[in-house]
This record gives C-alpha cells, structure tokens and sequence, in this order.
C-alpha cells in the first residue's frame, strides 16, 4: 500500500509537468478532471497507511476499491471525449496494476452485517434516530432551508452547500430543499450532510451535461467528495 501511495504521488507529479502541452480545450478539461482524481485517489491511500487513521482491512478495502475506481474514471473519461492516444501514454502508468495488487493482498475474510432494529450497527444512534422520522419533522429540524422564492435563508441548494463548507465540523446537519426544479450543478465536500426535500416529484435536482455534449468526467448533478 505504501508503494502504491508512492507511485501515485510521482504520477500525479509527472502529470502535472504535462499539463501545459495541451492547447485543446476538451483536452485541457479531460487532464483537469484526471489531476484531482489522482489527488483524491492519493487521499484514499492515505488512509490504508495512516495509523493515526486506524483503518481496518475492511476499510482499507473500501478506500483501495475507491482508488482504482477514481484511476479507471480517469481513463473512461479520455476515452469518452475522443482524446488523443498521446495523452493515453502519459496516464499509461503501474499505479492501477498496485492497486489491484495491494486490494488481492489486503482481501479481508466475508464478513456478516449485523442489525439493530432494522439499521446496519456501523448506523449511529442519532443518525438512526434522524432516518426514522418523518420528512415534516426532518424539515422542521433543518439547520438550513432552501426555497426558490427567497423567503428562507437562501435560492439555490449549491448557496447552502457552501454555507455548511464553513461549519465547524461534527455533528450531521440537515439542509431542508423545499419544493421547486433546481438546475443547477453541485458538488460536495462536507461529509455529514443531510439532504431532505418535500416529496418525489416536488423537489428535484437536474442537470443536463453528459460525456456526449461536450462536458468532462464532472458531468453530474450533484458531485459527493469525501
């Protein structure tokens, strides 16, 4: 595992050295997308190696899957959009064959989810608590509200995102969308975050990028990073 955390820091280095050859702007986005996933898969690495983590081999299964799977998005995307073969080569690298290396090594024995009234027992008390009651009550609990109109505390669901960025972190807050079509693309960083709306059909969150039309990997709605 720690080879492979090596490996990756080195490729990420190198790819950054590659960066300004491209003058395309697809190409530009594609190589954008590939550096913060090899950032994000070099985070996930860390966690298999970090003590102070205490990382478990079901964890360190967890956080290698997640590795690899952010290394193959890198090359689906490139492919995708058409790039070149030269920029293939220079992604072309033994990071991934680690990975999967490092995930047969580490494979921990099956293990049997275990319940508590009807929850995984990895589900907290009060997390529990919060999926068990009902959506009137959740969106009176909301730390922040979002409605279309302005009369709650802010427009757009990606306003209130940012705003909870800036909270100290902890407990899990809760972000009430309340009815209406928000076109809009989010991506988050804040772990703990709850989102409830007012119903399917009445709160709903759209967007329209694909690979097809132009847009990189970050073609989703809403975009979870954590």
């Amino acid at each position: 595992m720690q080879i492979t955390l090596d490996q990756a820091i080195q490729a990420k280095s190198n790819n950054r050295l590659h960066e300004p050859k491209f003058s395309n702007g697809r190409e530009k986005a594609a190589w954008a997308d590939c550096t913060e996933l090899y950032q994000s898969t070099i985070a996930r690495l860390n966690l298999t190696v970090n003590p102070c983590a205490k990382c478990t081999d079901y964890d360190a299964q967890t956080w290698l899957s997640t590795a690899l799977t952010n290394l193959e998005t890198c090359r689906t995307s490139l492919m995708e959009l058409g790039i070149s073969d030269n920029i293939f080569s220079l992604v072309s690298n033994n990071v991934s064959n680690l990975t999967i290396n490092a995930l047969a090594i580490n494979k921990p024995p099956p293990k049997e989810q275990t319940y508590h009234d009807g929850f995984p027992t990895w589900v907290s008390l009060s997390d529990r608590k919060l999926l068990q009651m009902q959506r009137a009550s959740l969106a009176w609990k909301a730390d922040l509200v979002v409605a279309q109109d302005g009369s709650r505390n802010f427009k757009t669901v990606s306003e209130a995102i940012n705003e909870v960025a800036k909270w100290k972190p902890g407990r899990r807050y809760v972000l009430h969308v309340k009815a209406g079509i928000y076109q809009e693309y989010m991506q988050v960083y804040t772990p703990n975050l709850m989102f409830v709306g007012d119903g399917i059909g009445k709160t709903v969150i759209t967007g329209s990028m694909s690979a097809g039309g132009g847009a990189s990997t970050k073609s989703a709605t809403l975009v979870v990073f954590f």
